[in-house]
This record gives C-alpha cells, structure tokens and sequence, in this order.
C-alpha cells in the first residue's frame, strides 16, 4: 500500500499529455510525402532535395520522441505519432534511393537540361547589359564568368572533372529565330564554339546530346536528328 502512494507522488497525479515532438515527426513526415508527390508530377532537383531533408528531420523528430515517450513513465503518449515519423521517413528514403538508382541516367539527363537552361538565363542576363549582344564565341564562358554565372551550369553531372561540357554556336544572336542551336553538349573545353562536329554524343545513358536553343527551350537530341539542327539563320 504504501508503495503504490509512493508511485503515485512520483508520478503527481499528473494527466499524460502527447509528446509535441512526436506530433511533429508526423507533419514532419506528411511533409514529405507531399514533397515527394510534387517530385512525381513536377520532377525537379528542388522537390527531391526537399523530400530528403523533411525524410531526415521527421526521422530525427520520430527516433526524439519515441525515447522521450519511453522514458517519461507514461507521462507522455503519442507513441503512434513517434512511429509514424520514423517509418515514414525510411520507406520514402528507401524509395527515393530504388528510385534513383532505376532513374540515374533520366535524372543526371535532367540535371543536364538544367543547367544548360541556367546558362540561357546567363546569357540573356549578359545580352541585356551588353547593348542586346551575346559573349564573344571564343570567350564566352570567361564572360559568364565575369558575369557571376554560377560555375556549376557549365558542367553536365556526368563530366564531374571537366571545365565546361558545353560549346557556344558562333552564328546566333538575341534576334535570331528560337529554333537556332545556342549552346550544346560538346568534348570537354572551355570557351568552345562551333557546329555540328563537336558534339559529344556520349555524355549519357542513351546516346545523344542536349541542346539549348535560342528560344530558351532545351532538347536531347539523338544522332541521326543531328543533321536537322539549325545552325544558322538563313538555314532551313
């Protein structure tokens, strides 16, 4: 008898309340989940990263709770909430790994097309300050540079050691039509310029290249389309 008062003078005849973490691994989690979705219907680096972070926190918040909830002489509840923010996290982490292994040459290609509408952005930037004009072909990437373009839209993912994967077609301008090849995937160089015949058709799962074109929109071109670019104005 005099136990079970000493038991309940330790617990205070406090009424158990649910652990606020514990409820914020499940949002944390659910979050996730809806990042994840928006990866499914509108792909992009953003969303994915966005996911993993929300996947590692609500993993932290759901792992948190679960030790407090044990610990606190059943003070706290919400152990269903802790659960949930722990294996939300490690199936959306398990998926987005499965995922991305099945999906490494789509999404390093999509990373690609990325970048390369990044140096769009760039150039237009540049053409807007320099009187309507594009860089110079044989210093473009030096201009960009100059220009504060960040370094990583010059590399496609899979030429982790190359200065720029990319080459500037010496024929276009501003006012030249949007079908006119801008920029494309070359032999590694910087300040490359040229045609048809640098292009690098091998950066990829699938055999082709990505190409940037003057209006902006950017394409993966396989070989035997190659011969249907438009290099110059007056080109048909």
């Amino acid at each position: 008898m005099i136990a079970m008062i000493k038991v309940k003078s330790d617990l205070g005849g406090s009424k158990a309340r649910y652990s606020k973490i514990a409820i914020l691994a499940a949002m944390i989690s659910l979050c996730a989940i809806v990042a994840l979705s928006i990866f499914y219907f509108w792909p992009s680096a953003l969303a994915m990263i966005l996911c993993l972070i929300a996947a590692m926190v609500g993993l932290t918040c759901g792992i948190t709770g679960f030790i407090f909830i044990k610990r606190s002489r059943r003070l706290l509840k919400g152990l269903f909430f802790s659960t949930l923010g722990i294996i939300i996290p490690v199936l959306l982490v398990i998926t987005v790994l499965f995922v991305a292994f099945q999906l490494r040459g789509e999404i390093s290609n999509f990373l690609c097309q990325e970048r390369l509408y990044g140096l769009w952005q760039c150039l237009i930037s540049y053409s807007e300050s320099s009187n309507g004009k594009y860089p110079l072909a044989d210093s473009w990437c030096d201009l960009l540079e100059e220009k504060e373009c960040p370094k990583i839209y010059f590399t496609c993912p899979t030429e982790k050691d190359s200065l720029c994967s990319y080459a500037m077609n010496p024929n276009v301008s501003p006012n030249s039509p949007p079908d006119i090849v801008l920029v494309f995937e070359s032999t590694s160089g910087w300040n490359q310029f040229g045609g048809s015949e640098l292009i690098d058709a091998n950066n990829h799962v699938e055999e082709g290249a990505n190409v940037l074109f003057n209006g902006g929109y950017v394409e993966f071109v396989i070989p035997k389309d190659f011969d249907k670019l438009k290099w110059q104005e007056n080109q048909k």
